[in-house]
């Protein structure tokens, strides 16, 4: 054990109480009790049952496990696939618009069809041959089905639909895709959210939640892994209290939530 305790957040104080006052938030759509018994999902738990060659059936797959780990009816989804040199640019902005189907690495939508709606999600092609990449963006577009589809919220919030991944057990995808990857179809990194706030996400997940935070660690790329760690550490030496006035019924110290990213 260190004799020098921690004695600063690794991400600012502006941005740290936007994860800790938001994700009071998703507790209030989703439930505290809810979301707490929703396990760490890694790697092994994504794939299994499945080797992965790049296929449309492989990508039904991965939509079907996600789909199930956040309670929701697969069969209500419909996955379309697009390609083309302006979805190549748009994708090097990193953009995820949440309605557009052109320019996009991936896009979430709802249409009827008689008397039901269906949920589309549309996929850059270029991703199936990045399956942590791909996973990610499924993982974003079926949260924006949690929260807009099932009417949680009823205008766009794109950081906060990053930061549901967390809580819902998926946040090592959404964290790791975040870091550049150097590949000749112009895919480089995607999301809103940075490394390091996920990396401090995580970490007040998995303690509140009393999960291995040594296990996750082998898990996350170099940039997360260090603010995880760090930020572990600093809960840990502090004492840190946070989501502590939260109860399941919905009643917390209501506060104001600024977005450092506007």
């Amino acid at each position: 054990m260190s004799f020098f305790k921690s004695r600063h957040l690794p991400v600012d104080d502006e941005a740290g109480e936007w994860v800790e006052n938001t994700g009071m938030m998703i507790f209030r759509l989703f439930g505290l009790n809810y979301l707490k018994a929703k396990p760490i999902i890694y790697p092994d738990m994504i794939f299994s049952g499945m080797e992965y060659k790049g296929r449309e059936a492989d990508v039904d797959f991965l939509v079907f496990q996600i789909s199930h780990i956040m309670d929701i009816h697969a069969g209500s989804i419909r996955i379309e696939y697009t390609s083309g040199e302006a979805h190549e640019k748009v994708l090097n902005n990193f953009s995820f618009a949440p309605t557009s189907f052109s320019g996009t690495a991936g896009t979430y939508n709802e249409e009827a069809e008689g008397f039901q709606v269906v949920y589309k999600i549309s996929l850059k092609r270029t991703l199936l041959k990045r399956p942590a990449h791909l996973i990610a963006v499924i993982i974003h577009e079926l949260s924006h089905l949690k929260l807009e589809g099932e009417r949680r919220i009823y205008e766009t919030d794109e950081e906060l639909t990053d930061l549901l991944s967390v809580f819902f057990g998926l946040g090592i995808f959404s964290a790791n895709a975040v870091m550049p990857v150097t590949s000749s179809d112009g895919l480089s990194k995607l999301g809103y959210l940075t490394p390091s706030l996920y990396g401090y996400a995580l970490a007040l997940w998995v303690l509140y939640k009393d999960a291995d935070d040594k296990k996750i660690i082998p898990f996350l790329t170099s940039t997360v892994k260090d603010v995880f760690k760090k930020s572990v550490r600093y809960i840990r030496d502090n004492d840190y209290k946070y989501w502590t006035s939260f109860n399941d019924s919905g009643n917390f110290k209501r506060l104001r939530i600024v977005n450092p990213f506007e």
